[in-house]
Protein backbone atom coordinates (compact mmCIF):
# COMPACT_ATOMS: atom_id res chain seq x y z
CA UNK A 1 0.00 0.00 0.00
CA UNK A 2 0.67 3.54 -0.19
CA UNK A 3 1.52 6.35 1.97
CA UNK A 4 -1.12 7.73 0.50
CA UNK A 5 -3.45 4.97 0.47
CA UNK A 6 -2.59 4.75 4.12
CA UNK A 7 -3.46 7.89 5.37
CA UNK A 8 -6.91 7.67 3.30
CA UNK A 9 -7.54 4.46 5.01
CA UNK A 10 -6.70 6.37 8.16
CA UNK A 11 -9.28 9.08 7.33
CA UNK A 12 -12.19 6.40 6.68
CA UNK A 13 -11.52 3.98 9.36
CA UNK A 14 -11.30 7.04 11.98
CA UNK A 15 -15.07 7.80 10.55
CA UNK A 16 -15.97 4.51 10.18
CA UNK A 17 -15.29 4.34 14.40
CA UNK A 18 -18.01 7.16 15.12
CA UNK A 19 -20.88 6.01 13.39
CA UNK A 20 -20.25 2.40 14.82
CA UNK A 21 -20.27 4.13 18.01
CA UNK A 22 -23.07 6.24 16.98
CA UNK A 23 -24.96 3.03 16.19
CA UNK A 24 -23.84 0.97 18.96
CA UNK A 25 -25.37 3.84 21.50
CA UNK A 26 -28.92 3.25 20.07
CA UNK A 27 -28.49 -0.05 20.25
CA UNK A 28 -27.47 -0.10 23.54
CA UNK A 29 -30.60 2.48 24.44
CA UNK A 30 -33.03 0.12 22.07
CA UNK A 31 -34.37 3.47 20.65
CA UNK A 32 -34.41 1.87 17.07
CA UNK A 33 -36.31 -1.14 18.18
CA UNK A 34 -39.07 0.11 20.55
CA UNK A 35 -42.17 2.00 19.47
CA UNK A 36 -42.43 5.49 20.89
CA UNK A 37 -46.21 5.99 22.15
CA UNK A 38 -46.36 9.69 22.55
CA UNK A 39 -47.40 12.34 20.79
CA UNK A 40 -44.77 14.89 21.53
CA UNK A 41 -42.93 16.29 18.01
CA UNK A 42 -39.29 15.35 17.20
CA UNK A 43 -39.69 13.10 20.40
CA UNK A 44 -38.04 9.94 18.32
CA UNK A 45 -35.55 11.83 16.98
CA UNK A 46 -34.29 13.64 20.43
CA UNK A 47 -33.70 10.15 21.65
CA UNK A 48 -32.09 8.96 18.72
CA UNK A 49 -29.83 11.69 18.72
CA UNK A 50 -29.21 11.45 22.49
CA UNK A 51 -28.71 7.75 22.22
CA UNK A 52 -26.01 8.25 19.24
CA UNK A 53 -24.50 11.06 20.89
CA UNK A 54 -23.94 9.79 24.39
CA UNK A 55 -20.87 7.28 23.33
CA UNK A 56 -19.18 9.81 21.99
CA UNK A 57 -19.99 12.49 25.06
CA UNK A 58 -21.68 14.75 23.37
CA UNK A 59 -25.15 14.19 24.58
CA UNK A 60 -25.02 17.69 25.87
CA UNK A 61 -23.90 19.30 22.54
CA UNK A 62 -27.28 17.46 20.60
CA UNK A 63 -29.23 18.94 23.28
CA UNK A 64 -28.60 22.31 22.76
CA UNK A 65 -28.34 22.12 18.72
CA UNK A 66 -32.29 20.38 19.12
Amino acid sequence: MTDTQKIENRRWSSKRVRVEHAIGGMKFFHCLGIRFRNYIDSFRDTVICLAAGSLEGKASLLINKL
